[in-house]
């Protein structure tokens, strides 16, 4: 009896030490790279990696839970040329995402081989349709539409935006360089790159205006609403009091028609009492009408 335990007993560690091993032999391995950037667009989730030398973007859909496509291009090292003898080398360091537009039925993505973070060449916008690449545009030896000192200001975008009509538009701020706009088509042909003013970077990151036209916004700015020409340095087209309360504004909703700019306005006073002003101004001259 005791001999037949044993077995049974021996028999079962057997089975177990297999199992084990099966199941370690079956873990699934991590990845040989590193996901660099991860972002969500609606349905679709896009990665991005840097990978025996090329750089990958990878667009899944998470409805389906599959792989709409991958973009695989060599990562190129860029050589920036000083003068007088001096180069500096920027060699791929990950592939991160910046932003992302969808338009044109195509993905626009703003992507930098140095970091997710920083002011430097060696970015480039690409357009990418059916899931291939159709146009792709580097941001390396671009500068600022300016005069004088300006014009030797280097334009590296943080980020891609969607923009009025058939445009996309970028933008730096303090968190890489200073205030700067540009402006391109849907077919990556440059329009404008500028040095900005804070108020029309400010505007943009709180998602606070409305388009009017490829440079024209109108925002609101606590008890004023205001146009902005976003091509120039000092923006203000024409500003309009709504009221002449003291107030700070929660949020604003915006819509446009028949060239007037309707704003549905949240705000709270300075006694502490919630307001809700309602908004219709021409979109040419700033006049409220009743």
């Amino acid at each position: 009896m005791k001999r037949i335990l044993f077995l049974m007993v021996a028999v079962l560690a057997i089975t177990g030490c297999s199992k084990d091993e099966n199941d370690s032999i079956h873990e699934p391995e991590s990845p040989p790279f590193e996901i660099n950037s991860s972002e969500i667009v609606g349905n679709i989730k896009y990665e991005s990696f840097l990978y025996e030398g090329n750089y990958h973007i990878v667009a899944y859909d998470l409805s389906k839970q599959k792989k709409i496509y991958e973009i695989k291009e060599q990562a190129e090292t860029y050589i920036d040329d000083l003068g007088y003898g001096e180069t500096v080398e920027y060699i791929p360091q990950g592939c991160y995402i910046l932003g992302i537009v969808k338009k044109d039925d195509a993905d626009f993505i703003l992507v930098s081989l140095i970091s997710s973070m920083q002011w430097h060449p060696n970015k480039f916008i690409l357009k990418i349709k059916g899931g291939e690449i159709v146009k792709k545009k580097c941001f390396n030896n671009d500068r600022l539409d300016e005069i004088g000192s300006l014009s030797e200001y280097h334009f590296y975008p943080e980020t891609v935006i969607d923009w009025y009509g058939d445009n996309i538009a970028f933008y730096t701020s303090p968190r890489t360089s200073g205030y700067n706009f540009g402006v391109m088509d849907i077919d990556l042909n440059k329009a404008y790159f500028k040095s900005s003013n804070t108020t029309v970077i400010d505007y943009i990151t709180a998602q606070n205006y409305i388009l009017t036209s490829e440079n024209r916004m109108v925002s609101i700015n606590n008890n004023l609403i205001q146009c902005i020409d976003v091509s120039q340095y000092y923006p203000i087209v024409w500003e309009t009091e709504y009221t002449t309360e003291d107030i700070k504004v929660k949020s604003a909703k915006y819509s446009l028609s028949d060239g007037y700019v309707f704003a549905e306005v949240d705000a709270v006073n300075k006694e502490g009492t919630n307001k809700k002003f309602y908004i219709k101004a021409n979109c040419n001259s700033g006049e409220i009408s009743k």
